[in-house]
């Protein structure tokens, strides 16, 4: 059984309650969680760590799709009954739907070479690339009211919307736990519950071209804000980076983007947006995001200039 490693540890507030905790989760969704937040005492800190952790743990094997989880039976055994990633699908069916095919959970054929290819630093033939986008058709995904169905050699891949659905997922969890003042970041996924005393948590993005520092700040109050880019999973080969981004449309790591931000109440379509974003031109990503009120996206271009949208400013 693999373990899960929980560091814990306490920021003490002078004189002052609730206390401010900190810790990381490994283990889930390939990427490392943090939890932080106000709390009235260290055991209401664990209950939110532990339900923050019980939930990982469920949609992780939920969203597995390279060891033993629900969706990589599916995409095996082409049916499931499973009503939770039935409801999953739904919502991913709409994401492809809403942005004109730019986020689609069926490419997962295509996505599996370029998995291969970043463990082995090989391109994979472009041969192999078409002959998988040829059965990357969401609708052929097949749904009855308990049971879904696989057709035409299709497979799901959730990569682009697991940590989002999970964050919202969390979110609904914690809330009715009574906890109001938390932040926990998925790897680029923050989830922010509360406003820090009217306040609003400071987030930082981070500059592509520098690990160590940040690209620009914002304000975050009951709401998520998730980056995808350039610089989270991605291999080298003669010079050039070929990172995990993959456009549905020229079948290979989209290239006009540094990173996108998306800022948004909901981080399911935070996440949908930030990989839908990041492979389309600015002017068809506004058109995409006509469908959403009171949101915000930041697009660091390859020159590295910003371009804002919304509400992050």
């Amino acid at each position: 059984m693999k373990k899960f490693l929980i560091l814990l540890s306490c920021l003490f507030l002078v004189s002052c309650s609730p206390q401010r905790y900190s810790t990381q989760i490994f283990g889930y969704f390939d990427t490392v969680v943090t939890v932080d937040g106000y709390f009235e005492s260290e055991n209401e800190f664990k209950k939110a760590v532990k339900i923050t952790e019980e939930t990982l743990r469920k949609y992780h094997n939920l969203f597995d799709i390279h060891t033993s989880g629900k969706l990589k039976a599916l995409n095996e055994e082409r049916v499931s009954f499973d009503k939770e990633l039935i409801k999953a699908i739904n919502f991913g069916i709409k994401a492809e739907e809403v942005t004109r095919g730019k986020c689609n959970i069926a490419l997962g054929s295509v996505l599996s070479l370029w998995h291969k290819a970043r463990e082995n630093e090989v391109l994979p033939k472009d041969s192999d690339l078409e002959s998988a986008s040829l059965h990357t058709d969401i609708s052929k995904i097949e749904i009855n009211e308990d049971t879904v169905t696989l057709l035409d050699s299709i497979s799901l891949d959730f990569g682009a919307i697991a940590k989002g659905y999970v964050a919202d997922i969390l979110r609904e969890k914690l809330t009715e736990s009574g906890f109001d003042q938390m932040l926990v970041n998925l790897g680029g996924n923050v989830l922010v519950i509360g406003d820090k005393d009217g306040k609003g948590w400071n987030i930082g993005i981070q500059d592509p071209n520098n690990d160590s520092a940040l690209i620009h700040t914002v304000k975050v109050s009951d709401s998520s804000l998730v980056t995808s880019g350039v610089y989270q999973r991605y291999f080298e080969l003669d010079g050039k980076r070929y990172h995990h981004i993959i456009s549905p449309d020229t079948l290979y790591p989209a290239d006009e983007y540094l990173s996108v931000s998306v800022l948004y109440k909901e981080s399911a379509w935070a996440d949908v947006l930030s990989t839908a974003l990041f492979c389309t031109s600015i002017e068809e990503g506004k058109k995409i995001l006509e469908n959403f009120e009171n949101i915000g996206v930041l697009w660091i271009k390859k020159d590295g200039t910003k371009h804002f949208y919304g509400t992050l400013k």
